[in-house]
């Protein structure tokens, strides 16, 4: 099943109001459903329920590290296609360069400082939603050739197991 980039779910999560809000209305004027979580359990619960495909998460959560976030993310079976994971810092790389690599050794593809460009903000997205789409449509057609694989085997068991000659 494919799902058009521009519908994708994104998840924005950042404890400060304004900025979550700024962000969730640069991406809903980009085509994107947005949905907000303000702490890491938060985001958690969300994206249980809502299946997002593209989380945005801010290095400062209140109730957790957001490397926590990314590797509960990375670690759910039924979460981890939620990946790619874009990390979103209001300080500069180097001062939070332990966390971002904390995050990214978890399973974040990549970080982006605000405030972000719109412009910018469009190519990341849309590239990381198109490489998701990629590795789901790659992921579906090993599970397709793999239960091709299993009737073939089965078949071959069911010939060797049944008579060559009918009494």
């Amino acid at each position: 099943m494919t799902v058009t980039i521009e519908s994708s779910k994104v998840l924005v999560v950042d404890s400060v109001e304004t900025t979550r809000k700024r962000m969730t209305q640069r991406l809903q004027n980009l085509g994107y459903t947005v949905i907000e979580a303000v702490s890491a359990s938060a985001a958690m619960a969300i994206a249980r329920t809502e299946k997002p495909a593209l989380a945005l998460i801010d290095v400062a959560l209140p109730d957790e590290s957001s490397g926590d976030l990314v590797r509960s993310l990375m670690s759910d079976e039924d979460l981890n296609t939620i990946s790619p994971i874009m990390l979103i810092s209001a300080t500069s790389a180097e001062q939070q360069a332990e966390v971002l690599d904390q995050c990214m050794n978890h399973g974040a593809n990549d970080w982006l400082l605000q405030p972000v460009s719109s412009a910018l903000l469009r190519v990341q997205v849309t590239e990381y939603l198109a490489n998701r789409q990629r590795r789901m449509d790659e992921r579906e057609l090993l599970k397709r050739e793999k239960l091709l694989n299993d009737v073939q085997t089965a078949r071959r068991f069911q010939l060797d197991f049944l008579p060559k000659t009918m009494p």
